[in-house]
């Protein structure tokens, strides 16, 4: 979060950082081999017509090597050893540290500290499954086709035969990170602001239609093609919304991003909160309280926009309404941040809340029964 937020933290912090995010020592050739041998039941040079132990990326949790397979360039993803060992030791002082904020008050109970701990613990342990990580990239892959104009928007094809809980083998993709300007508005020339709504309308429908996101969209795990299309990498943390939560977050998109209707998008954040029987006269203060603050933004180019400004003008509402963020929207915040900085990148005159069509699908749905979505 710190890698991809400059807005909120300050640059020489997310520079320092941003090279966790594919540039972590790697392991030994040795271990790669081994790991390879356990699960897939053969040395690399015998499964793959060609394999490089020398790794394209390595992060925390994994490092991706590039091989090929039945004439298609492949990556094989390998989880590292011994990390569950390792983060059972973390997880102790993150949940007294969050314990501590929480016991502390002010403005750290509208972020739950205990809940979001309880959560990236959830999703940690998840990440590390590789298989649930290969089930997650076809469930996404089939909501993205949902809708016809998410053509640009991809996900690697993923190779089960070669696919264990601790090595993932893909289809390779070509491009190059959001962040790599250069390449994708000089060298390529390509639609900056179409990039950014493509990617941004996608990520909305999964979230917020399906119920399943993709919950890590650093810049790492994000790749552009010189077509202009955008696939999505690393689906080891997903999202997930309950039913009840989207049709009152259905609402409240258009809610605020067409209609501009700010005591019907109070009653709906009011309910979000837990509060469905909420009187009028807090309604009224909550609904003058999102004009004022949301009203503002949603007109403001993203060039313009102050997000520690705007975060600290949302903690005022959550203080004097009583209100807390649900624990599972969490996530989600933490995906605009990162969206943040790649529209600052790539489209900085841009107003993503003046743009209708992007949630002209959520207003579609409203009050609309219909199938389960596509979760899992």
């Amino acid at each position: 979060m710190i890698a991809s937020s400059p807005g909120l933290f300050p640059v020489v912090l997310s520079d320092e950082f941003r090279r966790c995010l594919d540039r972590v020592a790697p392991e030994s050739e040795s271990v790669v081999r081994r790991r390879i041998v356990r699960e897939l039941g053969a040395p690399p040079e015998r499964i793959f017509e060609h394999f490089s132990y020398k790794p394209l990326a390595s992060a925390s949790i994994a490092q991706v090597h590039a091989a090929r397979f039945e004439s298609s360039d492949v990556v094989v993803k390998i989880r590292r050893p011994g990390l569950v060992r390792q983060f059972r030791q973390d997880l102790r002082l993150l949940y007294q540290f969050a314990g501590l904020l929480e016991r502390t008050g002010g403005p750290f109970d509208f972020f739950r500290p205990v809940s979001i701990i309880e959560d990236f613990a959830r999703n940690l342990y998840e990440e590390l499954d590789f298989l649930r990580e290969a089930e997650a990239m076809r469930r996404f892959e089939v909501n993205l086709r949902a809708y016809g104009d998410n053509r640009l928007v991809r996900v690697p094809n993923v190779l089960d035969e070669l696919t264990t809980g601790r090595v993932l083998t893909m289809g390779r993709v070509y491009g190059v990170p959001p962040d790599d300007t250069t390449t994708i508005l000089e060298t390529w020339g390509l639609d900056a602001r179409g990039i950014f709504r493509t990617a941004i309308k996608a990520w909305l429908e999964a979230a917020f239609v399906h119920g399943l996101f993709h919950g890590d969209l650093h810049a790492g795990n994000i790749v552009i093609g010189p077509d202009g299309s955008v696939t999505l990498l690393d689906f080891g943390i997903m999202g997930r919304i309950d039913q009840s939560t989207l049709r009152l977050v259905r609402e409240v998109l258009p809610a605020v991003g067409i209609l501009r209707d700010w005591d019907r998008a109070a009653r709906l954040v009011a309910a979000l909160a837990g509060d469905a029987e909420a009187d009028d006269d807090r309604v009224a203060v909550l609904a003058s309280d999102l004009e004022r603050v949301v009203g503002r933004f949603i007109s403001t180019e993203l060039h313009e926009v102050s997000y520690a400004a705007v975060l600290n003008e949302v903690l005022g509402v959550a203080r004097r309404t009583g209100y807390s963020v649900p624990r599972e929207l969490a996530l989600v915040a933490k995906q605009f941040l990162y969206f943040e900085r790649y529209a600052k990148l790539l489209a900085p005159d841009y107003a993503p809340f003046e743009d209708e069509a992007l949630f002209a699908t959520f207003h579609s749905l409203v009050g609309q029964e219909g199938g389960e979505p596509e979760t899992s």
